[in-house]
């Protein structure tokens, strides 16, 4: 068990899916900067993601935290989303064992800083592998069926994973 930041997006499609409750099992902490909180919670609010995340907060395994580094947050906006950025700034900052995130640039960027990445579709995998959930491609369908975007290269290099 870790703590972890996450973005957004991880978020958003676990609490679409109704696989939310992973997070807590794979990871002892999740904190979120204030641009995800205000992504989620404020501007999502009534959405399942952002009453997830109110109910996780409220059991004290989710938790908010302000960015130190404002200056690192600006330098990543000028390619990055503001809760990308935030993000990986502040899992620099509180050396988090992961940040999650789902964006390809975002990866890169957290990637080349030296931050162990994990995105929706790589908890999954995580989550299958630990016994936590049964069926991981019925869990990648739901993704893709909610809108979620999965590559099939991603897809199927993940499910090829449980394989052998």
């Amino acid at each position: 068990m870790s703590t972890a930041v996450s973005n957004a997006s991880p978020l958003i499609a676990l609490a679409k899916i109704n696989h939310f409750a992973l997070l807590r099992q794979l990871f002892q902490n999740i904190v979120v900067p204030e641009a995800v909180w205000e992504e989620v919670v404020v501007r999502g609010a009534g959405k399942p993601a952002a009453e997830a995340v109110l109910s996780a907060h409220q059991e004290g395994w989710l938790h908010q935290q302000l960015v130190k580094d404002a200056l690192a947050v600006a330098v990543l906006r000028a390619t990055l989303g503001p809760g990308e950025s935030a993000s990986i700034v502040l899992a620099r900052e509180i050396n988090a064992s992961w940040i999650l995130l789902d964006d390809d640039l975002a990866r890169a960027q957290a990637t080349r800083l030296q931050l162990a990445v994990k995105g929706t579709a790589g908890i999954l995998l995580a989550a299958h592998q630990a016994g936590l959930l049964v069926d991981l491609r019925a869990a990648l369908d739901d993704l893709r069926r909610r809108g979620f975007w999965l590559s099939d290269h991603v897809y199927r290099a993940v499910l090829a994973k449980t394989e052998g």
